[in-house]
């Protein structure tokens, strides 16, 4: 504008402020409005409303946190629109606002021109899935509303211990660190016992652990690894 006319941005910025101040933007979207479905025709059978983040680097009232720009301070927009994207209704608050804190101001500006009776089913998103949602929109004599609902929550993950005696449990071998009698062997798995004939090495098979009073066979595994560090 300052590029286009005669007068300075100092001059601009006053106008604009008189113009916003006396509500001329806004009389002129309801103007807007107006023509247009009186030529074209708004389209209130399925109506869509969501919110969006929007950055605001040099604050203000009416701005928050953004929690998804490391707290920077942001708007958040609340929009409807109609089923050819023509905006209805609109409301403005903090980043920090969740979206359906924003549906009934949102909902309230589409009353205000006139439009809230017309709406057939308003489509929202999971976020809106909550009694308080559905409540405001039957207070407002909106019945059918689509809004899916939210995921029941994930069931909780078994704890690692739980799910390896679970796999230990299944198994016919026995498995090894399990601390249950039935699934475990008594005792280390002790060498091979068949050794070839010309072998200089001793043989497990012929130590006295074979009888029933011997030896367990961790004595054995000893004098088999003695055997094998002695020279012949």
């Amino acid at each position: 504008a300052g590029r286009l006319g005669k007068g300075g941005e100092t001059t601009l910025r006053t106008r604009y402020n008189e113009w916003n101040r006396d509500g001329v933007f806004d009389r002129a979207v309801e103007e807007a409005l107006a023509a247009y479905d009186r030529i074209i025709g708004l389209d209130m059978a399925d109506v869509s409303v969501d919110a969006s983040l929007h950055k605001a680097p040099s604050g203000g009232p009416g701005t928050g946190p953004n929690p998804c720009d490391r707290a920077k301070s942001g708007w958040k927009w609340s929009l409807a629109c109609d089923g050819r994207g023509i905006p209805v209704g609109w409301a403005a608050a903090g980043a920090n606002r969740h979206d359906s804190a924003l549906l009934e101001p949102t909902l309230d500006a589409m009353e205000a021109r006139g439009l809230l009776e017309e709406i057939g089913t308003p489509h929202l998103d999971r976020g809106y899935d909550s009694a308080a949602v559905r409540r405001l929109c039957a207070d407002k004599g909106i019945d059918d509303v689509d809004c899916p609902r939210r995921r029941p929550p994930a069931r909780p993950a078994r704890p690692l211990s739980a799910r390896r005696w679970a796999s230990a449990g299944s198994s016919s071998a026995p498995t090894r660190g399990c601390r249950t009698s039935g699934n475990c062997a008594a005792t280390p798995t002790a060498p091979p016992a068949s050794a070839s004939a010309s072998s200089p090495w001793p043989s497990p098979s012929s130590s006295p652990s074979s009888s029933s009073n011997g030896p367990t066979a961790t004595t054995n595994e000893s004098a088999y690894l003695r055997g094998l560090l002695e020279p012949t």
